[in-house]
C-alpha cells in the first residue's frame, strides 16, 4: 500500500514539474517575487527628453538614424543596389544581380526587375527573354557588348512587381544610375523603367526618342516592353520596333 502511494505521488510531481518546464520556468525559486504573468513592460523609447540638471535646460535624445549619405559615384550606388539589406524588395544579396557590361557602353539597357531564373543564372535578360533581346539588338546591329544592361530593382521582388510604396525609392536610384553611366542613349523597358526615367505612364508607350536630363547629364531615350510581356502578347512588337528604329536613325516622335 505505501508502495503505490509512493508511485503515485512520483507521478504526479513528474506531471506537475514537466507542466511547468513546458511553460518556461527554468529555476526552482528567486530571490524576490516576480509576477510571471503579467506582460512585459514596453520599452523606452530613446527620444524620450532627458532630465536635466537643475539649472539646465531639457535635451532631447533621439534614435532617429543619421541621414544618409548621398550617393555620388557609380561604384557607391552598385554597391548600395546589391548589398543595402533597407532595399527589402530586392531580396537577400545573394539573390541581386549586377549590372552587366561596360558603364560607358554607347547604349545603357534598363529593365524593371530580373526575370524569373535570372538569379540562378546570374546575369540579367537571360532564359526565354534572352533570345528575342538579341534578336532585338541584332537588328539595330548591336550585341551585348554593345550595351550595360541594369535594373531598376536588382532582385526579383515578391509577385513579381515593385509595390507602390517602394517605386519613389528605386526610381531615384535608377535616374541617379542613369545618370552616372557614361552611355549617350538610353533604352527604358518595363513601365517602373519607363515612369522612373522619363516620370510618365507606360501606357500609352511613349513614342519616338525622348530626352532624359539628370544632373547636367542628356541622354535620348526610347520605350519599350519587357521582352517577357513581348513573348505574352507579341502584338505589342510594332511598337517597339518603332522605337528601335527611332533611336537607330535619331528621329523623334
Amino acid at each position: 500500500m505505501v508502495a503505490d502511494s509512493l508511485q503515485t505521488d512520483a507521478a504526479l510531481l513528474h506531471s506537475a514539474l514537466t507542466w511547468w518546464e513546458m511553460a518556461g520556468v527554468d529555476l526552482c525559486m528567486e530571490e524576490s517575487p516576480r509576477r510571471w504573468l503579467e506582460s512585459p513592460a514596453p520599452p523606452v523609447l530613446a527620444d524620450a527628453v532627458s532630465s536635466p540638471e537643475p539649472g539646465k535646460p531639457r535635451v532631447a535624445i533621439s534614435s532617429a538614424p543619421a541621414a544618409r549619405a548621398r550617393i555620388d559615384t557609380l561604384n557607391a550606388l552598385i554597391s548600395h543596389l546589391l548589398t543595402d539589406p533597407e532595399l527589402v524588395e530586392a531580396g537577400p544579396p545573394e539573390r541581386r544581380i549586377a549590372a552587366s557590361g561596360h558603364p560607358d557602353a554607347p547604349l545603357m539597357v534598363l529593365i524593371d526587375v530580373p526575370d524569373e531564373g535570372d538569379a540562378a543564372r546570374g546575369a540579367l535578360l537571360t532564359g526565354e527573354s534572352a533570345r528575342l533581346f538579341d534578336a532585338m539588338l541584332a537588328a539595330m546591329g548591336k550585341t551585348r557588348a554593345d550595351c550595360y544592361i541594369a535594373a531598376l530593382c536588382p532582385g526579383a521582388p515578391a509577385g513579381g512587381l515593385l509595390p507602390s510604396s517602394a517605386l519613389p525609392r528605386y526610381e531615384a536610384l535608377a535616374r541617379d544610375h542613369a545618370g552616372f553611366a557614361g552611355s549617350d542613349s538610353l533604352w527604358v523597358m518595363g513601365s517602373a523603367a519607363i515612369r522612373a526615367i522619363l516620370q510618365v505612364d507606360a501606357l500609352p508607350l511613349p513614342k519616338g526618342l525622348q530626352l532624359f536630363n539628370h544632373g547636367g547629364r542628356k541622354k535620348t531615350v526610347i520605350a519599350g516592353h519587357a521582352p517577357r510581356f513581348l513573348l505574352r502578347q507579341p502584338k505589342h512588337k510594332a511598337q517597339v520596333w518603332a522605337a528601335m528604329q527611332a533611336l537607330m536613325t535619331g528621329n523623334k516622335a
